[in-house]
């Protein structure tokens, strides 16, 4: 008995076995009728990432009530897999907690997710596994390829096009000097005494007006002269009197100049004079600067009358007040004030690159900052800003400019130096934070990078390109077009994130913006220039312009040939004769 019992359990397994694999068989047979779709075909690689959106859909009697299903989007690459994450569906006869698919009617699906990018995966392709259960027995039901390969055009993007800002100098060609005197005279008086040509101040200017014949890059751009008398007095004597002492100070001058054998041209009317009746301005000056008594009362006096002769008439009232002025403050308002301005002419630009090389201590810090402007040679620029370094080492520009060389020339760890030795004399410049900026993206420290362009807040259009990289990295690219336009720098970057701006607007007329911004990029020897142009042909299935510019693309750039052997971009030109004899 317990022997046929036995032969009887066995019996049924295997009956319900032989059930569950045809269960299975039943749904592989069906399966070429699912329907499976991918968002986007080929894949595309943006950020960091792969992202796909997978949906399906099963036909009426597919789903076996008892079946269980697990479907996976898998990444297959150069005999690897990496699967994204699945979904579990059950038929209506099985009890657990997934999603269950009607055998009568059928259902769908959708699976999003995304994985890391990796190069390798550059021609991978995107599948759709099935595997269903029933009981113990599982098999592979559907197996399908979704998607031809990853789209990786935003691998393009360069970062060592980031935008780095020089600091200004301060050179002036032609800069000016000034000299100043005062001649005192005797009241009601406009003659010149000896003593006052005697003194230290006349002597200096005097001596002045010597080296300015001297030197030929001296030249006089005007004399200007103001003559006073003091309010005591009528106006009328004041008036002719400042006059006077207006007219003999230009002739004394002039006399002066022409001694010292300096030419000025006639129709150069370099003498700007004026005289003044009564100062009254210089008057309330001089009279809070000193301890006459009752001065508080005269200025009073000063605030309530605007008639010259009322005020002289109320201030020889306070007697007592008036002898001291009459000591203290009127002699110092009989006076003629002259000032010389001098335009002294620099060094020519021959002489400034002339000494920057054989004599820099000849130069002061803004001419030998000028200098580098004058050469284009990186080399030159560089020999200049180490020497800015080394003599006015407490200048950070000269650490900022030397940083911004070595960063053109590829030397990213000594302008790393240079940059860090400049925020250490200026931490919170955004010129140099921006630099410091575009060092950490050129060595692929997007974070970093990030960090020090949002603390360089007075950052102009590099910091906004800059912070557009970032933006295409991350790929938002609709802000990153925006900072680019506002950046005005027309670059392949920015084309580049037109046309990856496509994948989320669908508006075709990012390829013709594309084309645009390339057409007025700089440097026509950049290779990537030609190979994102070959890029936009593949998409507009204009095969002269892709052909054309893929080939001038590896004319400058070998490397490019496994790069566009391995595009998917070009999938469709793969068999293509023209296309294999610019790959090969």
């Amino acid at each position: 008995m317990k022997t046929s019992f036995k032969y009887l359990t066995i019996v049924m397994a295997a009956i319900m076995l032989f059930a569950g694999c045809k269960e299975l068989e039943k749904m592989q047979k069906m399966a070429d009728q699912v329907t499976l779709n991918v968002q986007k075909s080929p894949v595309e690689m943006h950020g960091d990432s792969i992202a796909i959106k997978l949906t399906g859909s099963f036909p009426p009697k597919f789903f076996q009530k008892k079946a269980q299903l697990e479907v996976t989007p898998v990444l297959k690459y150069n005999g690897q897999e990496v699967a994204f994450k699945s979904i579990k569906l059950q038929g209506e006869d099985v009890e657990a907690n997934n999603k269950v698919i009607p055998f009568e009617s059928g259902g769908s699906f959708e699976i999003v997710d995304k994985i890391a990018y990796d190069p390798a995966m550059r021609e991978a392709t995107l599948i759709a596994r099935g595997t269903a259960t029933v009981k113990d027995e599982s098999m592979v039901v559907l197996e399908r390829e979704v998607a031809p390969g990853v789209m990786s055009t935003a691998t393009l993007l360069d970062f060592s096009d980031a935008k780095v800002v020089r600091a200004a100098d301060n050179f002036q060609r032609v800069t000016y000097d000034s000299k100043e005197a005062k001649i005192q005279f005797l009241i009601n008086r406009y003659n010149i005494r000896g003593r006052e040509l005697r003194k230290d101040e006349i002597k200096a200017f005097n001596d002045y007006i010597k080296q300015v014949a001297e030197k030929e890059n001296m030249n006089i751009e005007n004399i200007t002269i103001d003559a006073y008398a003091s309010p005591d007095g009528t106006v009328e004597l004041n008036t002719e009197l400042s006059e006077d002492r207006k007219n003999v100070t230009e002739k004394y001058l002039g006399n002066t100049v022409k001694k010292a054998n300096i030419e000025i041209e006639k129709e150069k009317n370099v003498y700007n004079t004026r005289s003044v009746a009564e100062d009254w301005e210089g008057f309330k000056k001089e009279l809070k600067k000193s301890d006459v008594p009752d001065k508080d009362l005269i200025l009073r006096v000063l605030s309530m009358y605007n008639d010259p002769e009322v005020r002289e008439k109320e201030i020889r009232n306070i007697s007592a007040a008036f002898e001291e002025l009459k000591d203290e403050v009127l002699p110092q308002l009989r006076r003629s004030e002259f000032r010389m301005k001098v335009a002294v002419v620099g060094f020519s630009d021959e002489e400034i690159a002339k000494f920057a090389k054989e004599k820099p201590d000849t130069l002061n810090v803004e001419e030998l900052l000028y200098a580098a402007t004058i050469t284009e040679d990186l080399d030159e620029q560089k020999q200049i800003f180490t020497t800015v370094t080394e003599q006015y080492s407490d200048d950070w520009r000269g650490h900022n400019n030397l940083g911004v060389v070595n960063y053109l020339n590829g030397n990213y760890a000594d302008a790393l130096t240079s940059f860090e030795a400049a925020k250490a004399i200026e931490a919170n410049n955004s010129k140099v934070l921006n630099n410091l900026g575009a060092v950490a993206l050129a060595q692929g420290d997007v974070e970093k990078a990030s960090e020090y362009l949002k603390a360089a807040t007075a950052g102009g259009n590099e910091t906004s390109y800059n912070q557009a990289l970032i933006a295409t990295k991350k790929g938002e690219y609709e802000d990153a077009v925006d900072m680019y336009a506002s950046s005005k720098y027309q670059t392949v970057n920015f084309a580049l994130a037109k046309l990856l701006q496509y994948s989320r607007t669908q508006n075709e007329q990012a390829y013709d913006a594309a084309l645009g911004i390339l057409e007025k990029v700089e440097n026509k020897e950049n290779p990537l220039l030609y190979y994102v142009k070959a890029v936009v042909g593949a998409r507009k299935q204009d095969s002269d312009m892709l052909f054309n510019n893929l080939r001038t693309a590896i004319e400058k750039n070998a490397d490019l040939k496994q790069t566009a052997a391995t595009d998917v971009e070009f999938r469709r030109y793969k068999e293509d004769a023209t296309f294999t004899s610019i790959v090969e």
